[in-house]
């Protein structure tokens, strides 16, 4: 009971002081607002994880049920699946979230093939990846860059609405330095899916008070970078983006999309 009280405070804390929640929170409520005239009645989170999403996407988009997916067991999810098998009938969902997640699958196009095939006509979907950043704490595969990420969504039908960077060249410095502390450490690929003991604690605890003067910094670092120029450098993006069409009128129109079976 102490254990999940002092994970819960944990990432709460997290929420708070990590500009990378901030960002994707902001980007939510910016989507929500493109999708206002729409209808959410499903919303799936495919790899969920400890769906830390779930509270502000249900709120804003008026989601009647939240589905959260992942292949490791926990409380916060409601299915436990393959995210390149989704267990779910095709053309049910309105929308689809996906928040870093892409990169730790090799089949990555397997994902964004479900991730189509589930998505009902004019549904919507919010994907995140990373682009200039440290390998992750599982095993990581790749990296995209948002035109890079846009070409693989229009490929299934899916049109672009709105994306934004994560931060410019100084957040991306504050974030390797904050990534190089985090791996000082022994245990530095522990996840959430790691076993939580006493140690473990400690270590994140440590890791805490070395790293708050750069959090810190990287929310300096995040406000400079908006005064800049933009570069092709950056931490990371998120993409917002909606089906196009159905199948039949994608084939009528002549439109250039790949779906399964056309």
């Amino acid at each position: 009971m102490i254990s999940t009280r002092l994970v819960t405070i944990y990432r709460q804390w997290l929420n708070i002081v990590e500009v990378h929640s901030f960002l994707t929170r902001r980007f939510i409520a910016k989507a929500a607002s493109i999708n206002a005239s729409l209808k959410t009645g499903i919303c799936l989170d495919v790899g969920a994880g400890t769906a830390p999403y779930r509270q502000e996407i249900s709120k804003l988009f008026a989601v009647r049920r939240y589905i959260a997916v992942d292949f490791t067991p926990r409380g916060s999810l409601d299915v436990i699946a393959d995210a390149r098998a989704l267990p779910i009938r095709d053309q049910s969902v309105d929308l689809v979230v996906c928040f870093e997640v892409l990169q730790h699958i090799a089949e990555y196009y397997t994902v964004l093939d479900e991730i189509r095939r589930v998505l009902r006509p004019r549904g919507s979907l919010i994907v995140s990846f990373p682009f200039i950043y440290g390998e992750c704490g599982v095993v990581d595969f790749r990296r995209w860059t948002v035109a890079g990420m846009a070409q693989e969504l229009e490929r299934r039908g899916l049109v672009l609405v709105s994306s934004t960077r994560h931060g410019g060249v100084l957040y991306v410095i504050t974030n390797i330095l904050i990534w190089a502390v985090r791996h000082i450490l022994p245990g530095s690929r522990a996840t959430w899916r790691s076993p939580r003991t006493a140690v473990a604690y400690c270590r994140e605890g440590l890791l805490a008070f070395l790293t708050f003067p750069l959090v810190l910094l990287s929310w300096v670092a995040i406000a400079v970078d908006r005064l800049l120029p933009a570069f092709g450098c950056y931490t990371g993006a998120l993409i917002f983006s909606q089906m196009s069409q159905t199948k039949d009128e994608c084939l009528r129109g002549g439109a250039v999309c790949q779906l399964n079976g056309s």
